[in-house]
């Protein structure tokens, strides 16, 4: 419940001005969560100011995927995790780091528990899901200290820094750039990080 949804419930009575600082005070226990990507969603992700897809589940997702875990009711598309040292054979080579602050975040948004495992791709039965087991083994993904949230729109009034490691910026699973594009939208993103007085780290 969002700290706006909380106030009304006091103002109407439903709950105490104790009862409403308590609740409030819970909603901000979160501490720093983090999100990493790579340099080229990071372009997208500073021009538009939102984390996440507001146009909903591109049809690329795994169909298991789309219809039973990032749903409004179950879980959000966006991933988070307490971990500042988050390895994940999902994401491969990150070039970017989300630093976002998780109390001021959870007091208008839903923030969801969240452990990723590959049954939430593909069926255990499917020759996927055994191949990935195969390559990464069972408990790959055990303690991530992950959460979701479906979107987050004003992002920069969460971010606290971007931090982007130098050395993995020519890398993306999706993009197949040449080395001289991928440093082209590094510098955009460093430039837009500067107009936007972001505070940045690069490693």
């Amino acid at each position: 419940m969002t700290q706006d949804q909380l106030r009304m419930q006091m103002l109407a009575g439903i709950i105490t001005e104790s009862e409403y600082k308590v609740k409030l005070s819970e909603g901000k226990q979160v501490g720093t969560l983090y999100h990493f990507t790579y340099i080229t969603a990071l372009r997208e992700i500073l021009n538009t100011n939102i984390l996440g897809d507001a146009e909903g589940l591109e049809y690329g997702e795994p169909e298991l995927y789309r219809t039973n875990i990032a749903s409004d009711n179950k879980y959000g598309r966006m991933a988070l995790t307490r971990n500042k040292n988050f390895s994940s054979a999902h994401i491969k080579n990150p070039s970017v780091c989300l630093v976002l602050d998780g109390d001021k975040l959870s007091q208008n948004n839903k923030i969801k528990p969240y452990q990723w495992d590959p049954s939430h791709f593909w069926d255990k039965n499917s020759e996927e899901y055994k191949r990935f087991i195969a390559q990464h083994g069972e408990d790959a993904f055990e303690d991530q200290m992950e959460e979701t949230i479906p979107i987050i729109k004003n992002l920069d009034r969460y971010l606290t820094k971007v931090i982007i490691f130098k050395n993995n910026i020519e890398y993306d699973p999706i993009e197949d750039f040449f080395p001289e594009e991928f440093q082209e939208i590094f510098e955009d993103c460093i430039e837009i990080l500067k107009e936007k007085n972001i505070p940045y780290e690069i490693k």
